[in-house]
């Protein structure tokens, strides 16, 4: 059953049908680069504002493309299985300190505004500090496996669903000041080369952990202010909803050796003593960065990266290596295993890569683990579903589920217009308990939960809901839906797991995967019946759940992509017994040209319409991307490879944005953070070739997609959490070749939009 191969054969001549011999067109776009329906101009660039003049797009990624002959094909069938390569995370150990707490402060910790920086620029609140005292004082090793989460036994330190679409910043001082030397040309100009240094380091940081985590920093620029004073000008922490200020270190706040340091970190969201509305004299939430950083590309490349580690709440990953002389703090909870290539190591210790102005593979599996949530596909699951988009109130109408923590709730929204119509809404609020509203219970709970979408009760018209509480002390919860109200029950599992959602076996049902990473033991459970099954991945990986055989047997497929050593393995799910699975691979990166230490984005949707998932291999920049066309039989899994090429940073949407039936690939980028910037969809054909269709985006959104109007092509919520009266625009498909602009739509405040996320 288990230990079956993954060979590439049958590669084609070297005189076949290559990528750039496909391009067609011109790279004249021509036209406006707007929606283009009804409605746009009160309803979007009202909002968005103008699209500028449609430019010559010479990028591949604006180029049509006619599929052409397959690179090679990926067989399932023959190449002996690679072994395993990441090994189980190792504590690092030391003897217990014997310093009293006043010598333990003097020795490894310094004053900061909020708390306290250890390990050179690690921000932990005072209540952190003890406890890492306590625990480095009390016992020989650290309490549990760490790379990137401070674990206090009770739970990870994340920002909650909704503010993690919302980390808004702006940029405050940068000195020298012009304006207090005028007649300085050179400061001047110094200035200007820091400012932009800035916001290169920032655009191309969040950028990179957007893609991992699903995560959205937006960059409120029309409060720059590098200019201004450090207590006046217009960049405030807590005001104009900006979370965090990004300025240059003064004095010794930032300097010599220091290229950056941060305080803006998870814990401290609900502390009433961080500077917010009401209390706008409170601490406030800041990343600096000194001239170490100002003064070099590199170094700013590096330590904007590092420092947003530390503003998603991860630590040093130096503190996992075997050495003895950067593991002070071995007190955090492992996500992966000791990462040399981490951006979050520091490469003046021991074990550390030196200069790496890149997210490594593990920092991007770490990060995916803490931040981005089980996405249950509609369309790649049971066939006989009713529930062909995200579902919730029995009639089979598409909506959104809007989880909403500070409030024990959630917001349910059901599409109320008929096709060709304008897309409306109703709302229902639902308390998590099950009981009516108001709703009560522990905010200090509700907010840790981690939501996901899935369909293992009710009827075949409606979700359920899975809402993980990570750690020991944070519950976790079931909650079934039969259209008109819940019923929460306790979900048990281990205290820190991966879900992954599928039906995997023979009813429409889905299943969830309950998965430690690493070397821990692993099970499949069946809501409905409460039965347990092995099924043990003994790596770190991405979890991927498709139907790469299409429906005619047998239940999802997972393909597990391990990041580091650029390897894939399969589980075929089969239909006798049910909940058995062929397990196939690990396959070797270079017998698939996976390039080592290159960020792939595995992008799922049926990209020519066959009723069998696909694959797109997305890497940002210049490395080779890849379309794997599933040409899968029903007794295993084959792909046909196509190279491809996309230049850009883009934010990928999946959906069918022409209603052909064919999922196309929506490459969003936002001017707000990259002036020159423009979207493109596009649009698949049965082949695998491709139409592109430009837009101009401005705003930083975090959008939403779903066939709303129940027409069968794609329309987009343009999720803004960041609006100030929480509007969001909508686009409508209409014709395939156009969007209507509906009227915007107010968001719930502090809601999350559950189901959106990641990998398609």
């Amino acid at each position: 059953m288990l230990g079956a191969a993954l060979a590439v054969a049958g590669c084609a001549p070297d005189d076949g049908p290559q990528g750039e011999d496909e391009v067609g067109g011109t790279g004249d776009l021509g036209g406006e680069l707007g929606p283009g329906g009804p409605g746009c101009d009160e309803n979007w660039v009202a909002l968005d504002g103008a699209a500028p003049p449609a430019p010559d797009a010479e990028l591949p990624e604006f180029q049509a493309l006619v599929a052409g002959e397959p690179t090679g094909t990926l067989d399932v069938s023959a190449v002996p299985a690679a072994p395993l390569v990441a090994p189980p995370p190792t504590l690092a150990t030391r003897e217990p300190m014997t310093l009293g707490w006043d010598e333990f402060v003097e020795a490894y910790a310094d004053p900061w505004p909020g708390g306290w920086l250890i390990d050179g620029d690690q921000f932990v609140t005072s209540q952190q500090l003890r406890d890492i005292y306590q625990v480095l004082t009390n016992d020989q090793e650290s309490p549990g496996p760490r790379l990137l989460a401070f674990s206090d036994e009770i739970f990870d330190e994340v920002w909650s669903e909704p503010r993690k679409l919302e980390l808004t910043w702006c940029v405050g001082v940068v000195f020298p000041q012009p304006n207090l030397q005028p007649n300085n040309d050179a400061a001047a100009e110094k200035h200007q080369e820091r400012y932009e240094r800035i916001l290169r380091g920032m655009e191309h940081g969040t950028k990179a952990w957007e893609r991992a985590t699903g995560v959205n920093f937006v960059h409120l620029a029309e409060f720059d202010d590098p200019a201004g004073g450090i207590g006046s000008g217009s960049c405030q922490p807590g005001q104009n909803n900006i979370h965090f200020r990004v300025r240059m270190g003064i004095s010794d706040e930032c300097a010599g050796p220091c290229a950056g340091v941060t305080n803006a970190t998870p814990i401290t969201e609900f502390d009433p003593q961080w500077a917010g509305p009401d209390n706008p004299g409170g601490f406030e939430r800041e990343l600096l960065f000194g001239p170490r950083a100002l003064d070099s590309e590199q170094e700013m490349q590096i330590t904007a990266r590092h420092e947003l580690g530390h503003v998603l709440g991860f630590a040093h990953e130096h503190l996992a290596f075997d050495q003895d002389v950067c593991n002070e703090f071995t007190v955090w909870r492992s996500l992966t295993p000791p990462d040399p290539k981490s951006v979050m190591a520091n490469d003046t210790c021991p074990g550390a890569a030196k200069d790496q102005p890149r997210l490594s593979g593990f920092d991007r599996l770490g990060a995916f683990y803490q931040y981005s949530r089980a996405r249950r596909n509609p369309l790649m699951m049971g066939g006989a579903s009713l529930v062909h988009d995200y579902a919730y109130d029995g009639s089979e109408r598409p909506g959104i589920a809007w989880f909403t923590p500070l409030d024990n709730a959630i917001q349910q929204w059901t599409s109320t217009g008929s096709p060709g119509q304008a897309i409306t809404f109703s709302a229902v609020e639902r308390c998590l308990d099950g009981q009516p509203p108001p709703c009560g219970g522990a905010v200090e709970t509700s907010v840790g939960l981690r939501p996901s979408p899935l369909f293992v009760s009710g009827t075949s018209n409606d979700l359920d809901l899975l809402l993980l509480g990570p750690g020991t002390g944070l519950p976790d919860f079931l909650v079934t839906n039969d259209g008109t109200s819940y019923s929460s029950a306790a979900f048990g599992g281990p205290d820190f797991t991966i879900p992954v959602i599928g039906a995997f076996g023979h009813e429409i049902d889905d299943q969830i995967i309950v998965y430690r990473p690493g070397p821990a033991s692993d099970s499949l459970l069946d809501p409905r019946s409460g039965a347990v099954h092995p099924a043990d991945y003994a790596d770190y990986a991405f979890p991927i759940p498709a139907r790469f055989r299409g429906f005619g047997g047998g239940g999802n497929d997972v393909l597990w992509y391990q990041p580091d050593a650029q390897t894939i393995e399969i589980w075929e799910w089969g239909q006798i017994p049910e909940f058995s699975f062929e397990r196939q691979g690990p396959v070797p990166g270079q017998s698939i040209e996976l390039e080592p230490d290159v960020e792939y984005m595995p992008l799922i949707g049926d990209f020519n319409g066959d009723d069998r998932t696909d694959l797109f291999w997305y890497a940002p920049g210049l490395p080779t991307d890849w379309l794997w066309l599933s040409v899968s039989p029903q007794f295993t899994v084959i792909f046909d490879r196509f190279e491809r090429q996309v230049m850009s940073e883009f934010r990928p949407l999946i959906g069918d944005f022409n209603g052909d039936g064919i999922d196309d690939i929506f490459w969003y980028a936002a001017r707000s953070e990259t002036p020159d910037a423009l979207s493109v969809i596009w649009q698949f054909d049965e082949g695998g070739g491709h139409t592109p269709r430009v837009f101009s985006i401005n705003g930083d959104y975090a959008p939403v997609v779903g066939d709303f109007d129940d027409d069968g092509c794609s329309d987009i919520l343009w999720h803004d959490p960041a609006d100030p009266d929480h509007v969001s625009p909508l686009w409508r498909c209409v014709g395939g070749d156009a969007f209507a602009c509906d009227p915007p739509v107010e968001a719930p405040p502090d809601g999350f939009p559950i189901g959106s996320g990641l990998y398609g």
